[in-house]
């Protein structure tokens, strides 16, 4: 990667074969893992404004006032949060018309997700159609993802909390950015090119988890980026963030895609007291809490 100061090292496994795909496609992947290889990567940059609420919501010290001057310098944003505060998910009837009352309302954690969630939107793009298209895809099923892990950890009575499971969730995907940069490079390379927004996702778990600690997230959050490459993962301790958001990819397939269950059952699940095989319409408090989610995040 195109940066000194990343120095962990992701979980190590062995790669997924690339079956299926075509030559053109398997010539890119290549080209990504050397990238990968050579440090040649050239990272994203998170917003500004996003880069500023982290930094703020992790100093002790902090205040929703101070917290709601820096949202400020980015006005849209600034619009987007106070709506949020007055959505109808919000649980007082008043009205807020201030940015301090808005961060005050929301809380400055959830604040940091939503500013986050706005930040990252405008980045999932690309020249290409056909990226573009996938790009928007991937961000729309991360902001789902998201919304059902705040669900899961409000319902379910985890340990884990609601807003670092919503944060997690946006940003698990987040490695398909670099990756769909580099796929952009070439104008019309991967135009109605089947395949390619399969080979985005697997290429994307060890790049999210260098560019979430690049960006100075939490080893807790950038760990949750491995998710879609083991999700049998199994360990000893207590219920962690990773395991909120492989539950809620599966419970999402489960539910919209109609995925069939497989014999092997997701160890995530049997932490948050689930099922194999469960779907939405069988979890009426955690549905009921995954739309509301999504009206607060869409403001």
């Amino acid at each position: 990667m195109s940066t000194e100061s990343v120095v962990v090292e992701p979980p190590r496994e062995a790669p997924s074969p690339l079956v299926g795909h075509s030559r053109k496609l398997l010539d890119f992947a290549r080209e990504v893992r050397d990238a990968i290889d050579q440090n040649a990567v050239v990272l994203p940059t998170l917003p500004d404004v996003a880069m500023r609420v982290n930094a703020l919501v992790r100093d002790d010290h902090c205040d929703a006032l101070e917290i709601a001057r820096s949202i400020a310098l980015d006005p849209a944003i600034a619009a987007r949060v106070v709506v949020a505060a007055n959505s109808a998910y919000s649980q007082s009837r008043a009205p807020v018309d201030t940015l301090p009352a808005a961060v005050t309302r929301l809380g400055m954690e959830y604040t940091r997700a939503l500013v986050n969630r706005l930040a990252l939107e405008q980045m999932f793009c690309a020249h290409s159609r056909t990226l573009h298209r996938v790009a928007t895809d991937i961000w729309l099923e991360s902001v789902r993802v998201g919304a059902l892990c705040e669900a899961l950890t409000r319902s379910r009575g985890s340990t884990v909390g609601t807003d670092e499971a919503l944060l997690a969730g946006l940003l698990h995907l987040v490695g398909c950015l670099p990756v769909i940069r580099l796929a952009d490079e070439a104008p019309g390379r991967f135009d109605n090119e089947p395949g390619i927004a399969a080979l985005i996702r697997a290429l994307q778990p060890e790049m999210g988890y260098y560019l979430l600690a690049e960006w100075g997230f939490p080893h807790s959050i950038s760990d949750a980026a491995m998710a879609a490459k083991d999700p049998m993962r199994s360990h000893g301790g207590a219920t962690d963030v990773h395991d909120v958001v492989l539950v809620a990819r599966k419970l999402l397939r489960l539910s919209f895609v109609h995925e069939v269950p497989q014999d092997a059952v997701l160890p995530a699940f049997a932490r948050l007291r689930l099922e194999g095989g469960v779907t939405l319409a069988d979890l009426p408090e955690v549905e009921a809490d995954f739309e509301g989610a999504l009206r607060r995040i869409f403001g």
